[in-house]
């Protein structure tokens, strides 16, 4: 929704480039060029993101969806991968040492200057998309001190819902629930929360059913901590600045109420701590994940031996 405004350059694919800030802060050397072994390197970082997701906008287009089940590609005639990648490959040719900072703010303005279709005259934002990671975003913070992250906040349980009701997704709900996923979107909440005390001013949290239910006021909202004017295209679906056909606002679709079923709403709850596990019918088995998990925070807090704040 933010990618039809024309002071936000946002890229059109899932990059997860913070992933770089991550996985290999360290420099990549040279002596003033690329050497095979420093490409190689930068390679296997950019595997571990979504970069060659670029690759594939390149030759399959942009995704458009009609509907939940209907997806249309149409081709585009004004992108390069080859040219966009031999352009920040050679931006950073000079540079003795490439830090994974300046590689990710290469691979930007070398895509945003390669995608034909992007007026990036009045662009001063770069926005990308991560994983659902605290320790990017928290890479993101002390790396780029003007930056700044929305984090998109749901019931657990319409995660689980919505993901595993997905005809296209690997996970089912039982799987989802039996592995203990609820548990972990509420450990990512709480790291995000502790994450939000930090930098209060450069993490803005929202509600998923604000954003559906009340879009206006929730946007406006964004454009504040964004500091851009509020536009109308903010309030539409859009992918590439282009409005969606279907209305994805106004009505949520998949609640977990209307799509869990009576043992799976159960199990759902006793992760949020609202049910007797003992009510459940295979009871020891999740039992087990439980004393497990437990067993874990013992040891390991996001970092600090729990015997530390006792």
């Amino acid at each position: 929704m933010l990618d039809g405004h024309c002071r936000l350059a946002v890229t059109p694919v899932h990059d997860q480039l913070t992933k770089l800030l991550v996985s290999d802060p360290s420099n990549y050397n040279s002596d003033n060029a690329i050497e095979q072994v420093q490409t190689d390197e930068i390679r296997k970082s950019l595997a571990k993101t979504g970069y060659y997701l670029f690759q594939e906008f390149h030759y399959e287009g942009i995704k458009t969806y009609l509907s939940s089940e209907d997806l249309h590609r149409e081709s585009i005639q004004n992108f390069e991968f080859y040219t966009f990648e031999d352009e920040w490959m050679t931006n950073i040719r000079s540079d003795t040492t490439v830090s994974s900072k300046t590689l990710m703010l290469n691979i930007l303005q070398s895509f945003f200057n390669n995608w034909n279709d992007f007026d990036q005259e009045n662009s001063n934002q770069f926005v990308g998309m991560g994983s659902n990671s605290v320790d990017e975003v928290y890479s993101l913070m002390t790396s780029f001190d003007n930056s700044t992250a929305i984090v998109i906040k749901r019931d657990p349980r319409d995660i689980v819902a919505s993901v595993g009701a997905r005809e296209t997704s690997s996970w089912t709900i039982d799987k989802l629930l039996t592995d203990y996923k609820i548990k972990d979107v509420l450990e990512y909440y709480s790291k995000v929360s502790r994450l939000k005390n930090e930098f209060p001013e450069r993490i803005e949290v929202i509600e998923f059913d604000d954003l559906i239910l009340n879009t206006d006021e929730t946007m406006k909202q964004i454009s504040e901590f964004l500091s851009i004017s509020h536009a109308p295209i903010l309030t539409e679906p859009t992918y590439c600045g282009n409005s969606l056909e279907q209305d994805y606002l106004g009505e949520i679709h998949d609640q977990w109420e209307d799509i869990l079923t009576n043992k799976q709403q159960a199990l759902a709850n006793f992760q949020l701590n609202e049910q007797d596990i003992s009510q459940l019918e295979y009871a020891p088995n999740h039992l087990s994940i439980v004393l497990r998990n437990e067993i874990k925070n013992i040891f390991y807090d996001v970092g600090k031996p729990i015997y530390e704040s006792l």
